[in-house]
C-alpha cells in the first residue's frame, strides 16, 4: 500500500447533494454518500481517501475545472503528494480524463480506475438531448446547469476520444476500466426502461451505460462487475438477489480487490 491517496469522483447529478449539502453536518458517517460506505471502509484498510464535489450537472469543462481546484486545495497545489490515484464512477471518469488532459497532469497521476463510465458516450444521451434540449436551455436560465448531458452523447465522446485517447497512449496513462453487466430482472426498476433501450442499441449494459462504452478499449479493461449502475457505488435495491448486508460486504470487497490489484 503506497502513500499516494485515492480520489473518489462522482458522476453527473449526484443524488446525495440534494440532502448532504443542506444537512451534511447532521450526518456523521458516509452511509448516505454517493459512494455509500466506500470512503470509510477504504480508510479503515489504511488508504488515504478524498471525495471532492464538482458541478452537479455542468459541462465536462466545468466539472474538470472544479475537480482540478478541489484537488489543488487539498494537495497544496499538487505538491503534498507525489502522485494521485482516481476511482471514478460514471461521468466522473470523463471528468478525470479531461482534467488530466486539460491541465497536463499526466506526471501527477499514478492510476485511474473508472467504473461504469460512458467512455464512448451513451445512446440515451443522444435520444434525450434531442427530446429535452429546450428544457436544458430553460433550466440554465433559472440557474440549473445541466449542460453536462451534451458531453455524454456518442458524437461528443467520439470527438473527445480522438484527442484524449491520443494523449493517453502517448503519455502512457495507467487507465483501468470496469464495466457493469447486469440482467434485466436484477436491474434497479427505475433503470429498466433505459436498460431495454440500450440493449436494443448497444447491447449488454448496467441500466445506464453499455458494456462496450464502459470497457472503452480492451487494452485498458480490468474486469466486469455483475452490478447495475446504482449498485456499483454501494447502493442496494430490492431487485438485487443478495440480501442487504451481504451485498454491502460484496461491493466493498470488489473495491478493495480492484484497488489492491491496481494501486497496491
Amino acid at each position: 500500500m503506497g502513500d499516494n491517496p485515492i480520489v473518489l469522483c462522482h458522476g453527473i447529478c449526484p443524488f446525495d447533494r440534494l440532502y448532504l449539502k443542506p444537512f451534511g453536518r447532521l450526518v456523521r458517517s458516509d452511509r448516505l454518500s454517493y459512494f455509500k460506505g466506500i470512503k470509510s471502509f477504504l480508510e479503515g484498510k489504511g488508504y488515504k481517501i478524498f471525495s471532492p464535489w464538482v458541478s452537479w450537472g455542468g459541462s465536462l469543462e466545468r466539472r474538470a475545472m472544479d475537480l482540478f481546484y478541489e484537488i489543488k486545495n487539498f494537495s497544496d497545489d499538487f505538491c503534498k503528494f507525489k502522485k494521485l490515484n482516481f476511482v471514478a464512477h460514471s461521468m466522473g471518469g470523463l471528468d478525470v480524463r479531461y482534467m488530466i488532459y486539460r491541465f497536463d497532469l499526466y506526471e501527477k497521476v499514478e492510476h485511474v480506475i473508472t467504473i461504469g463510465t460512458p467512455h464512448h458516450g451513451t445512446s440515451l444521451a443522444d435520444i434525450r438531448i434531442l427530446r429535452f434540449k429546450r428544457l436544458i436551455d430553460l433550466c440554465l436560465k433559472i440557474g440549473l446547469d445541466l449542460r453536462g448531458f451534451f458531453d455524454l452523447t456518442t458524437s461528443r465522446m467520439r470527438e473527445l476520444n480522438q484527442v484524449l485517447g491520443r494523449e493517453e497512449k502517448r503519455r502512457d496513462l495507467k487507465l483501468w476500466t470496469i464495466a457493469g453487466l447486469q440482467s434485466y430482472n436484477n436491474t434497479f426498476f427505475l433503470f429498466r426502461g433505459s436498460y431495454r433501450v440500450l440493449e436494443a442499441l448497444e447491447g449488454e449494459n448496467d441500466g445506464l451505460v453499455s458494456v462496450r462504452s464502459a470497457v472503452y478499449d480492451e487494452g485498458y479493461f480490468y474486469r466486469y462487475w455483475d452490478l447495475d449502475h446504482l449498485n456499483q457505488i454501494g447502493w442496494w435495491d430490492p431487485s438485487e438477489e443478495m440480501g442487504r448486508e451481504e451485498f454491502y460486504e460484496y461491493v466493498k470487497g470488489l473495491y478493495l480487490e480492484a484497488i489492491g490489484d491496481i494501486v497496491g
